[in-house]
């Protein structure tokens, strides 16, 4: 028997890549703060709503 996952979907991701589909220039990335650490800079992406 299979578990499931006790987690939800990140809708924020998807819909950034929806976004991404149609203005590509509108996507920047932006250094992560949850997910950094002082030796491991992750970064993740975002919506520029300036040239959105």
């Amino acid at each position: 028997m299979e578990k499931m996952k006790m987690e939800s979907v990140d809708i924020t991701v998807s819909n950034i890549e929806k976004i991404a589909a149609l203005f590509p220039n509108c996507i920047t990335e932006t250094l992560d703060e949850e997910h950094s650490t002082l030796n491991h800079k992750v970064y993740k992406k975002a919506v520029n709503f300036e040239m959105l």
